[in-house]
Formats: C-alpha cells, sequence, structure tokens
C-alpha cells in the first residue's frame, strides 16, 4: 500500500521495509541454532528439514538465474517438492551461498513479481520472506519435537 502526503510517495506496509537477505541469514542461523542444539540426536528430522530448505534454495536460485538470462515464464523449472532429500550442514551452507550469488548476479527488484511454479505469483520479497518463515518453522520444530511443515514431514 502506497500513502502520498506532499507530493511524495512512501510505503505504509510494513513488509516493504524488511531485507529479505537479512530474514534469510536469521532464519538460517535460528536453524543451525537447532540442529546444533540436538548434539546429534534426531539425525532423520534434521536431515529431511535440511534438506527441505536446501530445495528451496535450488529451486529459487534456478529462477533467479533463468531470470538474470531474460526468461519470465519458469514450468521447466523442479519444485522444490519434487527436489526434496536429505542435507547436511554444509550442503545446506553451500546451498545458501548459491542462493545469495544467484540473486546478486541476477540483480532483481525485490518489488517484481514473478510466477514461481511452486507458490503462484509473488514478489521477489514476500517469496523470500516465505522461505525464512519456512526456516523458522523447521527451526521451532526441530526446538520442540513438533511435526516438520510443509512436505518437510517425517
Amino acid at each position: 500500500m502506497t500513502s502520498y502526503r506532499a507530493g511524495t510517495t512512501s510505503s505504509i506496509d510494513p513488509l516493504d521495509h524488511i531485507n529479505p537477505f537479512t530474514v534469510l541469514m536469521d532464519a538460517r542461523l535460528q536453524l543451525l541454532a537447532a540442529v546444533d542444539a540436538l548434539k546429534g540426536a534426531e539425525s532423520e528430522r534434521v536431515a529431511i528439514a535440511l534438506g527441505s530448505v536446501v530445495a528451496h534454495d535450488h529451486a529459487i536460485g534456478e529462477v533467479a538465474r533463468a531470470w538474470a538470462s531474460g526468461e519470465r515464464t519458469f514450468e521447466g523449472v523442479a519444485t522444490p517438492r519434487e527436489r526434496a532429500g536429505s542435507a547436511t550442514v554444509e550442503e545446506a551452507n553451500v546451498a545458501r551461498s548459491g542462493l545469495i550469488e544467484a540473486l546478486g548476479a541476477a540483480g532483481v527488484s525485490f518489488e517484481l513479481e514473478v510466477l514461481f511454479p511452486w507458490a503462484g505469483s509473488e514478489t521477489w520479497q514476500l517469496h523470500l520472506i516465505g522461505l525464512a518463515m519456512h526456516e523458522g518453522a523447521c527451526a521451532h520444530a526441530l526446538r520442540e519435537g513438533d511435526p516438520l511443515p510443509g512436505f518437510a514431514e517425517v
């Protein structure tokens, strides 16, 4: 939502003031802290939770790379659900670095809408915030022993 006051334009939507990179890194730190707190216990759940976020990182990174090359439709991109498996902390770190690099190289404007094959039409910003929320939910589930969110279920 936009507010027009004295000839200037400013957003009154609180989401417009959230840096997606900040929330992505915060969510990753929460997930890694939850994994570390388990000290090797529940290794299958940890691997599945990490695999879920790695699948998202790879799928969004592929869309970003395609976007950078001028593509605007992404039906051929495998969804996170199709990519889901298990992963290690190292694989999760590599995947997140790759996502950040792909987004930076693509030079996307966070306000632009993208038609993600698995989520519909969203802005880059909203989709990245949603990924951070999914990652935070995985961290919470691991800490509390709750079921993993979405397709990351065990």
